[in-house]
């Protein structure tokens, strides 16, 4: 899920560092809120982990894509 977000980051900005300053952060705030609305669904520590392994593997992915400078 936070993979296009990661690569889409890395496209626009161009380094990592804060790509993954912002993606990580929002995997949690993305389950916390899941938790505490009422959108139909709960909270699950396997869900962050996936999203917070997921994040970083788009600005990875868009290393690989880039051009070196």
């Amino acid at each position: 899920m936070f993979v296009p977000i990661g690569l889409s980051g890395m496209l626009a900005v161009r380094r990592p560092a804060p790509v993954l300053a912002g993606v990580v952060p929002l995997t949690a705030a993305t389950e916390l809120a899941q938790g505490v609305l009422p959108v139909g669904r709960g909270r699950d520590t396997g869900d962050v982990g996936m999203n917070t392994v997921g994040g970083p593997l788009g600005p990875v992915i868009g290393g690989l894509v880039l051009p070196a400078r």
